[in-house]
């Protein structure tokens, strides 16, 4: 029996997480959320993507409902977690993908409304936070972090368990986001001036939320552990800069044979890939891997290890999202 889910919230990442979702036929969309958009503005979005392309076999049906590939989808308009009938339509799992309800009160609405689990795809306070291979939870809501968490977190794993590690510093190289502005604007809900710059006119240094996430899903890591990232007028893909220094030394060939075992017998193959050929950013575009290491930018200095990871913002981390519904 095919596990039925809900989306709320049909931006970017609601819209990503559902073109996922529909190459998996373990799952079937039942219903999708959004207070702003109507059924023919969510078949535009879903059908027209100028970074995926084109989507073909989706088309309304009524003013509240449309059809994905076949597969008819009810659509509401609710401003609230709690006014979505969720039971009504026999939804198991939400996603929670608008953005705006973050914390475990505001996403206890979804379940009071008659879904059995949440899965919110953004950091929270307070909700308990997962990743593959990392950390799990049964609790029925959950948190799957951020993508650049989900890169990094299972890659320091590893590498952990190669040497103790005394430090870790990080530079993620990153696309432009809907969070950005097509033109200078200031936020005034946001302290840093430089995220109100054009997005596709400049290089800007940005706050990532991975410095708050990772130490929770690595304790060891707090306090030893900094980072940011740099945004760029690029519309796909991101390059995780990763520096490690280590306590012991290890050669760049030790490294890579950890790495290359904890990929082929550690299980770790959906998440982590290595790769020794010349990608770009666009490369990567719909890579379901969290972390490719690119082994011809891994360097290694005595105790320091210099790692390039690419990955797919969206798409990898809505292929981790679903996994966590399975």
């Amino acid at each position: 029996m095919k596990i039925k889910v809900g989306i709320n919230g049909f931006g970017r990442r609601g819209r990503s997480l559902c073109r996922v979702l529909l190459k998996h036929e373990e799952f079937q969309i039942v219903a999708i959320n959004d207070p702003f958009l109507t059924a023919t503005e969510m078949m535009n979005q879903l059908t027209f993507d100028s970074i995926y392309g084109i989507l073909n076999g989706i088309t309304v049906t009524s003013e509240d409902s449309i059809s994905l590939l076949g597969q008819p989808v009810h659509t509401t308009h609710c401003m609230s977690p709690i006014e979505i009938p969720w039971k009504q339509y026999g939804v198991s799992v939400v996603f929670e993908c608008s953005g705006r309800f973050t914390t475990l009160t505001q996403c206890e609405g979804h379940r009071a409304a008659g879904c059995e689990r949440v899965i919110v795809a953004t950091p929270s306070k307070d909700i308990p936070m997962v990743c593959k291979h990392v950390s799990e939870s049964t609790a029925p809501i959950i948190s799957i972090a951020s993508p650049s968490t989900c890169c990094m977190a299972p890659l320091l794993q590893i590498l952990s368990t190669l040497s103790p590690i005394d430090h870790v510093s990080f530079t993620v190289v990153h696309s432009i986001t809907s969070q950005q502005q097509v033109m200078d604007q200031i936020n005034p809900e946001e302290t840093d001036l430089r995220v109100g710059r054009a997005a596709g006119l400049n290089i800007i240094p940005m706050r990532s939320s991975a410095s708050q996430c990772l130490p929770l899903l690595l304790p060891w890591t707090e306090g030893h552990l900094s980072g940011h990232s740099v945004h760029v007028p690029s519309f796909n893909g991101c390059l995780a800069e990763i520096d490690v220094q280590f306590s012991t030394y290890q050669s760049r060939e030790a490294v890579l044979s950890h790495l290359q075992d904890s990929v082929k017998y550690g299980g770790m193959k959906d998440v982590i890939g290595l790769t020794d050929e010349d990608l770009v950013s666009s490369d990567l575009l719909q890579c379901p891997t969290s972390c490719v290491v690119d082994q011809k930018l891994l360097s290694v200095c005595n105790n320091h290890l210099h790692l390039s990871c690419w990955f797919d913002n969206e798409w990898s981390y809505c292929s981790r999202a679903i996994e966590f519904a399975m």
